[in-house]
């Protein structure tokens, strides 16, 4: 039954698009309408499907694509549809009204699904043995392992890397990473939940606010699209970071295998970055025909991570035994056999 009424939420907001487009339904009620309509998708599929099925990064599919659907059908020119498909945004349309609503449709569910596991009293995760000051056992607590995280974070990206090739391919995407996450684990520690959908709406959150930071500071004049993709993508890689940290807690691997946790997800901020730069270049060099091309490459990482995140949900031990391997290696055990534990 939630399974179908799931769908029928979701349908009634694919059935609005029409209207959209005639203009028979006005700009100002299309973003609270679909705000509420996958807010709703997120609850019911949330409740319906339980842990152990994909519904968050499912549902954060629809999610994703419903609010780059209605952002992008209200920011283009309808007259004109070969501007809509080379994704040329209107000036005419209110930058107030899209910056100020696209959060929304990651926010509210995201909070949904944390005020879920609240309401359903998950328990915080397990402290781990042995957790008594080394620095490698900081992962076995996550409210240490927090600070830690984003202390770090926080200094390096500050204060790290002296060229830009060091900070736009080592730097930003560990720090940042390691930042993001550590707030979502302060937060995730503070409420006492312990579930992979916790962590990854909490990380959601935390990358979301961390992208609309980086727009608003460092990046203010960017294109509308831009920024949507920006927020999405720093979303995203906090919610896979949160969500392998808890699979990797979940397979009671030693503690410092958590300091692994983002490496997916700094792999494809390193990839996006790299390839900004280039495509900066290219730019400045005229060798780059004219279009939102950045913008369509971010949106190619940002649906790297969600697909990254379907897979860690769905199968997280391929993922976690590389990790356990790489932790066996650097720690000097290279010969040491690989015993893969009971789990998913």
């Amino acid at each position: 039954m939630m399974h179908v009424l799931a769908a029928l939420v979701f349908a009634l907001g694919l059935a609005l698009l029409p209207a959209v487009l005639t203009g028979r339904l006005p700009g100002s009620l299309a973003g609270p309408i679909y705000v509420t309509l996958f807010s709703a998708t997120v609850l019911v599929g949330w409740l319906g499907q339980g842990e152990g099925h994909p519904a968050v990064p499912a549902t954060a599919a629809g999610v994703l694509a419903g609010g780059l659907g209605w952002g992008f059908l209200q920011g283009t020119t309808m007259g004109d549809p070969g501007q809509a498909v080379a994704g040329a945004w209107s000036s005419t349309v209110s930058a107030f009204a899209i910056e100020t609503t696209w959060p929304l449709l990651v926010a509210i569910p995201a909070g949904l699904v944390v005020l879920v596991g609240v309401a359903r009293g998950e328990g915080p995760l397990p402290t781990e043995e042995g957790t008594r000051g080394r620095l490698e056992d900081l992962p076995g607590r996550a409210d240490l392992f927090g600070v830690a995280a984003l202390g770090l974070g926080v200094a390096g990206t500050l204060f790290a890397g002296s060229t830009l090739l060091e900070k736009v391919a080592v730097v930003a995407p560990i720090f940042e990473e390691y930042a993001k996450l550590g707030v979502a684990l302060l937060v995730l520690a503070a409420l006492g939940l312990s579930s992979g959908a916790s962590a990854y709406a909490l990380g959601m959150l935390s990358g979301l606010a961390f992208g609309l930071l980086e727009h608003a500071v460092t990046y203010p004049g960017e294109s509308q699209l831009m920024h949507v993709v920006r927020g999405l993508f720093h979303g995203l890689a906090a919610g896979l970071s949160g969500l392998v940290y808890v699979r990797l807690r979940d397979r009671e691997l030693a503690p410092g295998t958590g300091w692994f946790a983002i490496v997916p997800a700094a792999i494809v901020h390193a990839a996006n970055n790299v390839s900004a730069v280039f495509l900066a270049f290219a730019r400045a060099t005229r060798t780059l025909p004219s279009g939102p091309v950045s913008e369509t490459f971010s949106l190619v990482f940002v649906l790297a991570l969600l697909a990254l995140a379907v897979r860690v949900w769905v199968r997280p031990g391929p993922t976690v035994d590389v990790i356990e391997e790489w932790w066996h290696r650097l720690n000097g055990e290279i010969d040491r056999p690989r015993v893969l534990k009971a789990g998913p």
